[in-house]
């Protein structure tokens, strides 16, 4: 059969005083009983600024293979770099590889990041069929200067034959330094003909230092779900809020079938005002760019001046509400009884 091949190579060099490059990049196609191509790109410089006390190298790679055997096409691409600002250090390497059939077509990456100021690893993989179904899950993991861990899970699926979609993902993290604590969000999505389901819910508590001695604890939660069929629907959202040992609870609730429509409210909450029973004191304040200074205020107790020992007969307040309101529906005589 006919066979070919052709290569074509680029350099370009840069060199001055604050700034050396130098970028190659090579092409090559053969052709025999098929076609393959590559492409080899490199990277490489170095900056000097010692007037800014900075020094910077990096070096970036990539090699990006495509491959024709009969229907299948292949194409992968492999990236990695490493630099170096000062004293500090970072790298990068992922991998992508996509694969192309009159059937099926499949991708997967990889990516792997380290620098100073974030850590990352990426995994995601992903298949369809035609005409037919998709499927995918994803994972992500990160790291940060105030982020001890971030995971990141999800997961896609459609089916045309059995006339699906279904949608999921999870993502947890931990919190460390002022701000301590874990938040957590999961997502779950399904659709199909004949219903409908959406759930959220999202989670978190946190301990925040605001100084050595005033330390705040919040938990807070809020979660919706709905469910929605031909012949009935159904809502419900729940929150939460506790702030150290104030708290603060609702629950709404709406449902709707072929005999009634309800809505189901619930609340309470808890609460203690005796912090402002506690006189304060401002000192005198020059405001900046104008002549004017605020004057002093001393023994001031907030819970007298707005009045609230007037409206409130103790600062412990508590909040408790219930209610219910039905609907029942009316149904029809049959049409053979009314004519009797």
């Amino acid at each position: 059969g006919l066979s070919g091949q052709a290569q074509a190579k680029t350099t370009v060099k840069v060199a001055t005083t604050p700034y050396t490059a130098e970028f190659m990049n090579t092409a090559f196609i053969a052709m025999e009983g098929g076609m393959s191509a590559s492409l080899d790109t490199t990277y490489t410089h170095e900056v000097v600024l010692p007037i800014f006390n900075v020094r910077s190298e990096a070096t970036l790679t990539q090699k990006s293979i495509a491959r024709q055997d009969g229907l299948t096409l292949t194409l992968t691409v492999d990236n990695s770099g490493t630099g170096k600002v000062n004293a500090e250090e970072s790298k990068h390497k992922s991998n992508l590889i996509l694969s192309l059939t009159p059937s099926i077509i499949t991708l997967t990456f990889s990516g792997d990041t380290d620098t100073a100021i974030i850590k990352m690893k990426q995994q995601i993989a992903a298949e369809m069929g035609p005409f037919s179904y998709f499927k995918a899950d994803l994972r992500n993991e990160a790291e940060t200067p105030f982020i001890k861990n971030s995971l990141l899970v999800a997961s896609a699926n459609a089916n045309l034959h059995d006339l699906k979609a279904e949608l999921k993902a999870n993502h947890d993290t931990e919190l460390y330094g002022a701000v301590s604590g874990v938040l957590s969000n999961g997502l779950n999505i399904v659709a199909r003909p004949n219903e409908f389901v959406f759930e959220f819910q999202n989670k978190g508590n946190a301990k925040v230092s605001i100084f050595d001695t005033l330390i705040a604890k919040i938990d807070l939660q809020n979660d919706y779900s709905a469910t929605v069929k031909p012949d009935n629907q159904h809502l419900n959202t729940v929150a939460v809020a506790r702030l150290n040992q104030y708290k603060m609870f609702y629950n709404l609730t709406v449902n709707n079938d072929q005999n009634e429509a309800a809505l189901i409210v619930a609340m309470d909450g808890e609460a203690n005002l005796d912090f402002l029973t506690s006189p304060i004191s401002i000192p005198e304040l020059d405001l900046p760019f104008v002549d004017f200074k605020t004057p002093a205020i001393s023994e001031l107790n907030l819970y007298e001046q707005t009045g609230l020992d007037k409206i409130l007969t103790t600062t412990e307040q508590t909040v408790d509400v219930d209610a219910k309101i039905v609907y029942q529906k009316r149904k029809a005589a049959p049409l053979v009884d009314v004519m009797g």
